[in-house]
């Protein structure tokens, strides 16, 4: 193992560790148990679990495929937990309602899509690619679309 990998694991494995740090303290220690406060641990939990995955990805002999599409999935609850976040942080007494967790759908879905997942088909169909692409595009839109939102409810 070179030098720059060594210190990629250690900056990744940093990154992975204070993210869990800092939402551990945000749920259990800050005296104020503010909703808000919740959505940001969910949101440094995430972002961590998703550390974690690229790192086992990267360095790691050899990562099921479940792991990878699971990995995926939790950018899909970053988005609305950042659009919930910026909403709790800009309005008074923000309470998540029930339409609020419609925003969940496509976590759910692709959560669930990806529990089938097997290494057979992953290294077997003609299809992996085409549904692994469309997919990771859809994601990725989907947490761009929510990081605009979230600007504009800002501004």
């Amino acid at each position: 193992m070179t030098f720059s990998e060594i210190l990629l694991i250690i900056i990744s494995s940093a990154g992975l560790l204070h993210g869990i740090v800092i939402a551990y303290y945000l749920v259990f220690f800050k005296k104020k148990k503010l909703i808000t406060n919740y959505l940001l641990a969910g949101i440094l939990i995430c972002m961590a679990f998703r550390i974690g995955k690229s790192v086992m990805l990267n360095f790691g002999n050899h990562l099921q495929p479940v792991f990878i599409f699971l990995g995926l999935t939790f950018l899909l609850l970053i988005g609305p937990f950042l659009r919930w976040y910026v909403l709790g942080m800009t309005q008074i007494n923000f309470k998540i309602s029930k339409k609020h967790y419609t925003e969940l759908i496509p976590f759910t879905g692709v959560f669930l899509a990806s529990l089938f997942v097997t290494e057979e088909w992953y290294q077997n169909s003609k299809w992996v690619i085409v549904v692994f692409s469309s997919i990771l595009i859809f994601i990725y839109l989907h947490l761009l679309f929510y990081i605009f939102l979230s600007c504009f409810l800002i501004i």
